[in-house]
């Protein structure tokens, strides 16, 4: 006489790792953002990003890449006074909105991005609450250029992917 569950073993056991695999998808949701991040642009400057998440107190690092065979060209003074703008999403406005301003007075410089060249840059955690803490939140990195040091040619902007800083 057969065993009356052996014969179901292959759809029980489906079942059992149907169920595991979603809730293991349910618990995939980011840490405090209901919001879907952004990917990253195709352009000429490519910017990736070392973490999809980051602790309040983690430096954030980024790699800028001209993938383009032209030199590209992009003013400073943005997010720890460099090329790059670090961007938080408001959730109330649904907007991006700078963060992380360059905190000195000197004049903003135009600097070249040769073609080819990858360029580490990292951001060290501050925020308007705590200067050694970011503050919870969706994030992305920008850099708007143009490929004439005179800025006559129209400018464009690279978007970093999205991504998450959380305590």
């Amino acid at each position: 006489m057969k065993h009356p569950v052996r014969g179901h073993y292959p759809i029980l056991l489906f079942l059992l790792c149907s169920l595991f695999m979603l809730s293991v998808l349910a618990g995939c949701k980011l840490r405090g953002s209901n919001i879907a991040l952004p990917t990253a642009t195709k352009a000429t400057v490519a910017i990736t990003m070392q973490n999809r998440e980051f602790e309040t107190s983690e430096p954030l690092g980024i790699l800028v890449k001209n993938t383009g065979s032209a030199d590209v060209y992009a003013l400073n003074g943005l997010s720890a006074c460099t090329v790059l703008q670090l961007q938080q999403y408001d959730t109330d406005k649904k907007v991006w909105v700078a963060a992380d301003r360059c905190r000195e007075t000197a004049q903003p410089r135009v600097l070249v991005i040769r073609a080819g060249m990858s360029e580490p840059f990292t951001l060290a955690p501050t925020s308007s609450g705590d200067p050694n803490s970011w503050d919870a939140g969706t994030y992305r990195i920008a850099l708007t250029f143009t490929t004439h040091a005179d800025g006559k040619a129209a400018a464009q902007t690279a978007y970093s992917p999205g991504f998450t800083i959380s305590s």
